[in-house]
């Protein structure tokens, strides 16, 4: 990607601007940068591997590389480099039992468990957990923090969702999570609400044949998640 960023300094305002009872009437002393527009490349790399038993396991193995040539993003004419992004995951779908259509009663479920790191510069970040699905009902939680142990600053999310199929191919998830933070002395902050309304669909034809032939095969997508 390409990425121009603008900075408008005459926007900014700063202390040394602003009086005790006029408020902002002076010029500030501060130098401007030496630049008021920066562009530069942004490239990035990942991959992905799906992989599918015969004991109704599927999973989902991938990395992701974000600013592989750490751009620098200053106006100051000073080395400000963008660090590069790593991120790590894996999940997995475990087929328990066997499912019946939207409105039977035929009893089974799914196990989702997943794990995620990521790390930029001196920070990094853990996610893992688990979500539970039967009867195209969704339960999951979620648990996040820069160490693989419970303290400091950590995000705990539930999930609560159903899964709506129109066909065998397409399908309508909504989707409702609850996430609170929890802090070293195990006081919370929060919460925030989120909602989601996705649709997936597993064959989709771009560009349908003509003139007794293709010009675009189709874009086949296989969804492991439930």
């Amino acid at each position: 990607s390409w990425v121009n960023q603008q900075l408008k300094w005459d926007n900014l305002v700063f202390s040394d601007q602003l009086d005790p009872r006029w408020g902002n009437v002076s010029p500030t002393n501060f130098d401007g940068p030496a630049h008021e527009k920066v562009s530069y490349p942004d490239f990035a790399i990942g991959g992905i591997f799906q992989f599918e038993t015969l004991t109704d396991l599927q999973g989902n193995i991938g990395f992701a590389v974000n600013h592989i040539t750490s751009p620098n993003q200053s106006f100051f004419n000073i080395d400000a480099k963008l660090p590069q992004r790593l991120v790590y995951h894996m999940d997995f779908v475990i087929d328990i039992g066997e499912h019946g259509g939207f409105y039977s009663k035929r009893q089974g479920f799914k196990l989702n468990p997943g794990f995620m790191f990521q790390s930029q510069a001196s920070m990094s970040q853990y996610t893992l957990g688990m979500n539970f699905y039967m009867m195209h009902v969704y339960l999951g939680l979620w648990y996040t923090n820069q160490k693989l142990a419970y303290d400091k600053f950590s995000t705990i999310t539930s999930m609560i969702g159903i899964n709506v199929p129109f066909n065998d191919d397409w399908r309508m998830k909504l989707m409702y999570s609850y996430e609170i933070n929890v802090n070293s002395d195990d006081s919370f902050t929060g919460p925030s609400h989120e909602i989601s309304l996705i649709f997936e669909f597993d064959d989709l034809n771009i560009i349908q044949k003509r003139s007794g032939s293709e010009i675009m095969g189709t874009l086949r997508k296989k969804s492991n998640s439930p």
